[in-house]
């Protein structure tokens, strides 16, 4: 068996990262490198140029082939939650009489991957909610004997069409897609620890255009969706407001960030008449506008997309069971003053997350990144022996719920991402690694599903 290289590609409205790891031989999968690149054709999580979309793969390839030496077509993708649907099942099978239950009955026992959601709806992932053996939810019935195996899923789909023109892009581009993972498992993977899923944490990976929403209770993927609101919106609110170009809005919110909710909520009793934005425009032109503008400005829509988020989780009636709290995450994870104000706003502590260490990738503490190296972490551990102490649970190994991770510590949320400047590219440990056809096989297993 040759090595073969994972390359994870994050695809966001207004960039694509990517990320590169190889698994060797031996097994193990190490980190490479990463980078990122402008992106094109998309809208709200929603496809709406292919050739646009296909260019910007494309050039996210071409950046990979620079970093690494070697040309790569094999990509394993996000998918925004903005696109996905819950949907949850069981399957039951009648046991043979006096036969032990095998991994092949649990696998017969899924409902059919084909038939797990709705007309027009492709299956992305699946969580194995629970595996019970004649009525009794049981870790591992593997060797035990019983009438009825029954298991339970959740079930999340995305549409046909997209995922159908999702491919084609990347085709147009160059790039050949082997697997999709959601943004919130994919960014889960990197920044998320063991003891936190199993405490219970929302996880949000604020994107240009979405914020991904993902709610992990007692150790299990409990819901993805997205609320269709994000970084971008918080410049166009600068640059509509401030009558500035959309490069100097940017400039502006990521220098002064956003405003706490106390002074939100204190500015909007503020005379925000034409005599006021008249002079806040006057400012903005000469480079004066004050930071408290900028931040109250920035911070009210920051306001009502925690909102958003806020309601769904009381949707949800889990609240109390998301002790570990909330971790932000993405491109605008890193703005001033966002982790007090989510922290009121959710009720909850908070900490930005970067990638976290795990075994064969260093700390990558840049929020923006983390569900690109979360993307080749998780296809890393889906496919990794189970190591020390036998085998896990089938139904833990069934599961998709993320890597797994060993005796981490949380990091400070202070990061930058800056490569210093002369600072060599790293490249891969071999000169030509392949995808191979060892990565296709374990990929398949991603959905459990009968063929």
């Amino acid at each position: 068996m040759r090595d073969e290289l994972l390359v994870g590609v994050d695809v966001g409205s207004s960039k694509l990262c990517s990320t590169v790891a190889v698994r060797e031989q031996s097994g193990r999968t190490l980190y490479v490198a990463h980078d990122s690149t402008p992106s094109e054709g998309l809208q709200a999580g929603r496809i709406i140029d292919l050739d646009a979309l296909g260019n910007a793969f494309a050039y996210a390839l071409e950046e990979v082939q620079r970093l690494i030496g070697v040309p790569v077509s094999d990509v394993v993708v996000s998918v925004s939650g903005a696109q996905l649907r819950a949907f949850d099942h069981t399957g039951t099978l009648a046991l043979e009489t006096g036969a032990t239950v095998t991994r092949d009955d649990i696998m017969r026992a899924l409902p059919d991957g084909r038939d797990a959601t709705a007309s027009g709806q492709q299956l992305v992932q699946r969580v194995v909610r629970s595996v019970a053996l004649d009525g009794q939810v049981l870790p591992d019935p593997l060797g035990q004997r019983g009438r009825t195996l029954t298991v339970r899923t959740r079930d999340f789909g995305a549409s046909s069409d997209f995922i159908s023109q999702l491919r084609s892009a990347a085709q147009r581009g160059g790039a050949q897609i082997h697997a999709l993972v959601p943004e919130g498992v994919a960014s889960g993977a990197a920044v998320l620890t063991d003891d936190e899923r199993q405490r219970g944490a929302v996880l949000l990976d604020l994107g240009s255009a979405t914020t991904d929403v993902a709610v992990y209770v007692n150790g299990e993927l409990h819901e993805l969706t997205a609320v269709p609101l994000g970084g971008y919106h918080l410049s166009a609110d600068l640059a509509a407001l401030l009558d500035i170009p959309a490069e100097d809005a940017e400039e502006l919110k990521r220098r002064h960030g956003v405003a706490s909710a106390q002074l939100v909520s204190e500015a909007e009793s503020f005379d925000w008449g034409a005599p006021t934005v008249a002079s806040l425009q006057r400012q903005a032109r000469q480079g004066r506008v004050p930071a408290e503008a900028v931040q109250v400005i920035a911070g009210a829509r920051m306001a009502q997309l925690l909102g958003r988020v806020n309601d769904i989780i009381d949707g949800l009636h889990v609240k109390p069971n998301l002790r570990a709290g909330a971790v932000l995450t993405g491109g605008s994870a890193n703005l001033l003053g966002l982790e007090m104000m989510a922290a009121d706003a959710l009720g909850m502590t908070v900490r930005i997350g970067g990638a976290l260490p795990w075994e064969g990738f260093p700390a990558i503490p840049d929020p923006a990144v983390a569900a690109s190296i979360g993307l080749v972490r998780y296809c890393a551990d889906r496919s990794r022996p189970t190591g020390r102490g036998g085998e896990r649970p089938i139904a833990e190994r069934l599961m998709v719920t993320g890597a797994s991770h060993d005796d981490w510590s949380i990091p400070e949320p202070a990061y930058t991402a800056e490569r210093p400047a002369g600072r060599p590219r790293r490249r891969a440990r071999r000169p030509q690694p392949t995808f191979g056809q060892a990565v296709r096989s374990w990929m398949r297993e991603f959905i459990p599903a009968r063929e």
